[in-house]
């Protein structure tokens, strides 16, 4: 962020601001490979935001460009890097965002070398030139350095990929130029001779989001098919609501593996005890039976009408045998109280 002290911290990685007719954003790439996921929500809710503002104002202000660090799509060799996933932290956390909300360019720079894609949404080429594109156009200028590692690329090249440029020693630089509300030019320069090595220019009349509607039915058809290949639903983005703060407990539970097994058992263990303590209380509250018959106790009682039993929490029983009862008796105990 400018007039930020170095070194900048996490939560300063991410800042827009409108120059001319350009709203540039800065975004973050490095929030997604990090254990504790509170700066990409941070990000992800703030960038939202900041999208639906500027495409209220694209009127006055028509061209998006997003820049960051990490690239969402390259060629390059090493098969292990996320850009050349199909699926990675990176795509999942921006590109359907930036596809929805009409991101023109995306610039990014990592590795020794440059390049270029079509307008792009899930891997595939939404168009094979930039008149008017349905998708951002992505852009890797990571040959600034001679001194950094050189990246060879795969061979042959996929049809998403419009042009590439191995560094080969030789510093280059991206130059960007506005040429009105509808037109974008750009160049990839040898800041030693001057030379341009690759330019090209993006026609954009309708400035606003893009939509997979706009598509054609096989390009639709390749990018559901990696929507699904990467666990999503066809025709579905991953246009998420602003992600509300996390309550402390969540934050917690989203924290060290460890105290999460912890605070797990520690949770089963008073379920079970609650559970043993219900049990108990339903059996201490029981009741022997109300009523015995004489010819059944070991005791005898003869025939008495009332015997206190041996047991103190026996005597509370009232036993009653009306069988070989006089006249007067059942008259007694049939009248009312």
């Amino acid at each position: 962020m400018p007039d930020t002290e170095w070194p900048m911290s996490i939560d300063k990685m991410w800042y827009s601001l409108d120059l001319g007719p350009v709203h540039l954003i800065s975004f973050s790439s490095e929030v997604f490979y990090l254990k504790d996921n509170k700066y990409a929500t941070a990000q992800h809710n703030w960038l939202i935001k900041d999208l639906e503002a500027a495409g209220k104002n694209r009127q006055n202000v028509p061209w998006l460009i997003a820049f960051g660090n990490r690239p969402f799509y390259c060629t390059y060799e090493n098969p292990r890097l996320d850009c050349n996933q199909k699926k990675s932290n990176i795509k999942t956390g921006l590109e359907d965002i930036f596809f929805h909300y009409g991101v023109d360019l995306v610039i990014q720079s990592y590795g020794g070398a440059y390049e270029r894609t079509y307008p792009m949404l899930k891997n595939v080429a939404t168009a094979t030139n930039y008149s008017n594109p349905n998708g951002p156009v992505y852009i890797i200028s990571g040959s600034a350095n001679h001194y950094d590692l050189e990246y060879n690329f795969t061979d042959p090249a996929p049809n998403w990929s419009a042009f590439r440029f191995v560094n080969e020693s030789v510093l280059t630089v991206g130059r960007l130029r506005v040429v009105n509300a509808s037109a974008l030019e750009y160049e990839q320069v040898n800041v030693k001779d001057s030379s341009v090595i690759d330019t090209f220019v993006i026609q954009q009349e309708h400035h606003g989001q893009f939509s997979m509607q706009d598509l054609s039915s096989n390009i639709v058809a390749e990018v559901d098919k990696n929507i699904v290949d990467a666990g999503g639903k066809p025709g579905h983005l991953n246009i998420d609501e602003l992600k509300a703060p996390k309550s402390p407990v969540e934050a917690l539970l989203e924290g060290d593996t460890k105290l999460r097994i912890i605070i797990g058992g520690s949770c089963a263990g008073v379920a079970v005890i609650l559970v043993s303590m219900f049990i108990f209380a339903k059996k201490c509250k029981r009741k022997s039976k109300s009523t015995r018959r004489w010819e059944q106790m070991d005791i005898n009682y003869g025939k008495k009408f009332y015997t206190k039993a041996p047991e103190k929490d026996e005597d509370n029983d009232f036993e009653i045998d009306m069988s070989e009862g006089t006249e007067p008796t059942r008259k007694l105990l049939n009248a009312d109280n």
